[in-house]
């Protein structure tokens, strides 16, 4: 055991993370750049540099807290963790292949907050986020199938031969490197047959991106039209809207003008003849020249 992992476990989680990392940068270098490219520093479909990654923080997540398997502690430890140790990793990486073969895999030189080119704020950040997504999501589903359908027995074989083509691809990528496959043309045909897997992926997973990338784009631009149309539609309403009620405004203050006319010319034609005739009564529910004709005709029996 090494800080609460078996042997088995780092030399399986290293492979299988190692993969996943170069899967990750195929797919982001697609959607970003919207070309394909095999990358990473060997030949085959593996990133070393995730593995060891993956590998520090489960080993350091145990070493903390050994009562707690590493998608039990806190998110906020799990960021602050996968920033610190992913980007000490990547520091050291970038730095070791700069010094020992003269050339760099990555260039954070127009990044801001960067140092040297080999590291910078915004990637940390990134790992960070990245981290709480594998210890959290991706790394029990891997746990969980590697014990259930990959035997240990069977399991050291595959990872023995997996580990010799690893060599084999360093030991070639080295020689290239250096510029032997210049001298040794065997080297270039051996460089070759070890990319033939891995730029197939390439090409399945970079098509795949930049298909879901163009969907994607389509989708917002079908959404950003549909957008547009709705709030042309809600703007034509407001204003029919408006337009409806000022017509209608209009309308109800004739009316109201009217009723007005019509009560004031009523109580000018009853003050009249009240003051005509002080003794006239009107009756709730008589017209006034009802109450007049009534009126004039008790007057006119009384005069009899």
């Amino acid at each position: 055991m090494v800080c609460g992992m078996t042997y088995y476990e780092i030399g399986e989680y290293f492979l299988v993370y190692s993969f996943f990392g170069w899967c990750l940068e195929v797919v982001y270098h697609a959607v970003k750049h919207g070309h394909v490219v095999n990358r990473g520093f060997l030949n085959g479909p593996i990133c070393p540099i995730y593995g060891f990654g993956m590998i520090g923080i489960m080993m350091f997540l145990n070493t903390l807290q050994g009562s707690l398997p590493p998608s039990g502690h806190s998110l906020l430890l799990l960021f602050a963790a996968g920033m610190v140790i992913c980007t000490a990793v990547e520091l050291f990486g970038g730095w070791a292949l700069d010094k020992l073969f003269h050339a760099r895999w990555w260039d954070y030189s127009k990044e801001p907050y960067n140092f040297r080119g080999y590291i910078c704020l915004r990637f940390s950040l990134i790992w960070g986020a990245a981290v709480v997504a594998a210890v959290r999501l991706i790394h029990p589903v891997v746990s969980s199938l590697s014990g259930r359908y990959l035997p240990e027995e069977i399991g050291w074989y595959l990872m023995a031969g997996m580990y010799l083509l690893a060599v084999a691809d360093l030991l070639v990528t080295v020689l290239v490197v250096l510029g032997l496959n210049r001298r040794i043309k065997e080297i270039d045909r051996l460089r070759a047959d070890m990319r033939i897997v891995s730029d197939d992926l390439t090409m399945r997973l970079a098509d795949s991106a930049m298909t879901t990338q163009r969907r994607v784009n389509e989708a917002q631009v079908q959404a950003k039209l549909g957008r547009m149309q709705l709030e042309q539609n809600l703007s034509d309403a407001r204003k029919e809207y408006r337009q409806d009620r000022a017509e209608m405004k209009r309308e109800a203050e004739r009316r109201l003008e009217e009723l007005r006319a019509r009560i004031s010319g009523h109580f000018s034609v009853e003050r009249r003849l009240f003051r005509a005739f002080p003794d006239l009564q009107l009756q709730e529910g008589r017209d006034v020249s009802d109450a007049v004709k009534t009126y004039l005709q008790n007057t006119f029996e009384r005069k009899k």
